[in-house]
């Protein structure tokens, strides 16, 4: 019966189209806008620098982290990761 379900559900089912959602964009670009947000524009280089310095934190070092690239008007405080595992963003939206 499985296998039937299976074949009813997938071997006539028209291709799912692109959905473009802004994470989508962002991720597909990895390119700031021009609107508010290159305040907090986070690029990939600095998404993998925050994720491995937040893996290779002490065990007891926990909490919510803002992380975002070094923009000239960001407003989203960035103290409590560069404090708690020395996060420092490499690239800024105005750089680009």
């Amino acid at each position: 019966m499985l296998k039937d379900l299976r074949k009813l559900t997938i071997a006539d089912d028209p291709p799912i189209p692109d959905l473009q959602t802004p994470g989508n964009i962002a991720y597909s670009q990895n390119q700031p806008g021009t609107t508010w947000a290159r305040t907090v524009w986070f690029s990939h280089c600095d998404v993998c620098l925050f994720i491995d310095m937040a893996l290779q934190a002490p065990l007891y070092i926990s909490g919510t982290y803002f992380a975002m690239s070094n923009n000239h008007r960001l407003w989203v405080d960035l103290d409590d990761a560069k404090r708690d595992f020395g996060f420092v963003p490499h690239d800024a939206a105005e750089k680009l």
